[in-house]
């Protein structure tokens, strides 16, 4: 299905409000995070004193995160983009199975978004969506 240049610029900016949306809650996610790490550390009685617990860990990548997010390193991103970019900081942040293991996760997530993105787009009833999803969010309440 070939989109016609309106349809692209809605679409365009139907993403660009989308992963701004996206990046706001990721933000206030990572917040929580380094506000609760010393009571997440206080119920990870398995890591050895020696190592840095878990919610230690976590506020470290969601400080990476919120800076990324400061230096507009997710500028112009899709909100599929931000989930690989989110698996990516995982992956080079922290050299532990925790880490693999959100980075796994970001990436099925990013990879099940793409692909419900791309039948979105095959899908005849993508004008219908696009219409209605751009009324949405233009009206006021």
């Amino acid at each position: 299905m070939k989109l016609s240049k309106r349809e692209k610029e809605k679409l365009d900016e139907v993403e660009l409000q989308k992963a701004e949306i996206l990046l706001t809650a990721i933000e206030y996610a990572c917040e929580a995070l380094i506000a609760c790490a010393q009571k997440i550390d206080a119920l990870d009685i398995s890591t050895p004193s020696n190592f840095e617990r878990c919610g230690t860990r976590l506020a470290n990548i969601a400080s990476i995160i919120k800076s990324a997010i400061h230096e507009k390193h997710f500028a112009d991103s899709s909100s599929c983009n931000i989930i690989f970019q989110l698996a990516m900081i995982f992956d080079q942040a922290l050299p532990d199975p925790q880490a693999e293991l959100y980075s796994i996760f970001f990436n099925v997530i990013g990879q099940v978004s793409l692909y419900f993105l791309n039948v979105l787009f095959k899908n005849k009833f993508y004008r219908f969506f696009m219409s209605w999803n751009v009324k949405l969010i233009t009206v006021n309440f």
